[in-house]
């Protein structure tokens, strides 16, 4: 068996020492086993199973599975009437207190998108309501987002007068008060006999829902493209994620 002189155990046991003392573990012994690291905890994840996002939003608890006939009973949660902060709903719309914040990510977009394209941030949201305890059409299994506080029907926006400085970058129609609708003006871009007030109408809601999609304000997004929704927009913060615009 080969022995290590005097000089060489001492040159090992210095080394050893040198590293303990710097903070680091020495190498292990032929026949020691390190113990593995604990295993960092899973994420917590939303229901349901599939399409699961993190983090969780706090209305992905509620099940959206319903009896498919009689009395439909929304589950009893907290409703606040929302009338909007940078943007007004008129007398307002009933929301769960989640959606809410996301109403106001949406009513920030539309702001900057009114004031790149129409020189002024929309003055008010034209809608169809909000709260609704109801089934999804078409789909009497499932609850609709509506029944959750959990989603909204934009119809349109409302603006007032352009101010005086943007006027020479505006067709003299949108000078003053007027109205862009999703069923008058989503097509206009499109269409060669419209003209260029028209046009910018369009632009602005088509940039507003490319803006929503791309900082994923709503998790379900539903305009003139579905059969059901040729004059408004539904957004919703359900669990699924789906968009047809």
């Amino acid at each position: 068996m080969l022995q290590r002189s005097p000089r060489v155990r001492c040159l090992w046991i210095a080394s050893l020492i040198a590293l303990v003392a710097a903070g680091c573990e020495p190498w292990p012994l032929r026949g020691s086993r390190r113990e593995a690291p604990e295993a960092a905890p899973a994420p917590e994840r939303a229901w349901p199973g599939r399409g699961w996002r993190e983090p969780a939003y706090p209305l992905d608890t509620h099940s959206r599975s319903v009896p498919e006939e009689g009395p439909l009973e929304c589950p009893d949660i907290e409703l606040v009437r929302y009338r909007g902060g940078e943007i007004s709903y008129g007398r307002g719309v009933r929301v769960a207190p989640p959606f809410q914040e996301k109403l106001e990510r949406f009513e920030r977009i539309a702001a900057e998108v009114g004031e790149e394209i129409m020189r002024r941030p929309p003055e008010s949201v034209r809608h169809f309501g909000a709260f609704n305890c109801r089934r999804v059409r078409g789909r009497p299994y499932r609850m609709s987002e509506h029944g959750l506080g959990n989603g909204i029907d934009v119809s349109g926006f409302r603006f007032g007068p352009a101010p005086r400085e943007a006027r020479e970058d505006l067709p003299r129609r949108l000078w003053w008060r007027t109205t862009v609708s999703v069923l008058d003006h989503w097509g206009a871009a499109e269409d060669e006999t419209k003209d260029e007030s028209d046009v910018l109408k369009s632009r602005f809601l088509r940039e507003l829902t490319r803006r929503l999609a791309e900082e994923d304000v709503f998790r379900g997004m539903l305009g003139p493209a579905h059969p059901r929704h040729r004059n408004h927009f539904h957004f919703d913060h359900g669990p699924r994620r789906y968009r047809i615009l």
